[in-house]
């Protein structure tokens, strides 16, 4: 099972959280600003999140960056064209809950709240075994 997890979020500022999302299938991705692979991956993040969108998956960003970055993140992210919410976590909880111990690193939970993927390093929309795995939480997707 996924951790209990919160962050804030980067556009309205409120506590956002993973159980909140719970019924849903969420690609949780974690980044940073400094990470040139983070920055690398956008691309496929945006493509797998329009793609796989009208299904019922959620991709959300989890930046670590720390305090007072808000503005250089919300500015990067419109420059980006990142089209999903990303949440801040400056204390990088995500990390130690997670066990991340690189950047980027990318979840698929499934709508019961299971980890059914973890990937490190930058992402491939192509990647067959993502697409293969999504395919399988997804509702008539498989």
């Amino acid at each position: 099972m996924a951790p209990e997890y919160s962050a804030r979020s980067l556009e309205t500022g409120a506590e956002v959280s993973l159980g909140a999302l719970r019924g849903r299938i969420v690609l949780l991705n974690v980044w940073a600003l400094w990470c040139g692979p983070c920055r690398h991956e956008l691309p496929a993040l945006e493509k797998l999140r329009s793609s796989y969108r009208g299904a019922g998956l959620e991709v959300v960003g989890v930046n670590i960056d720390g305090r007072g970055q808000e503005a250089l993140i919300r500015r990067f992210s419109l420059d980006a064209g990142i089209h999903y919410p990303i949440w801040l976590d400056p204390d990088d909880r995500v990390s130690n809950q997670f066990g991340v111990i690189a950047l980027p690193t990318t979840f698929l939970i499934d709508q019961f709240g299971r980890v059914r993927w973890r990937g490190t390093g930058a992402l491939d929309a192509r990647s067959l075994e993502l697409n293969r795995l999504i395919g399988e939480v997804v509702p008539g997707r498989s």
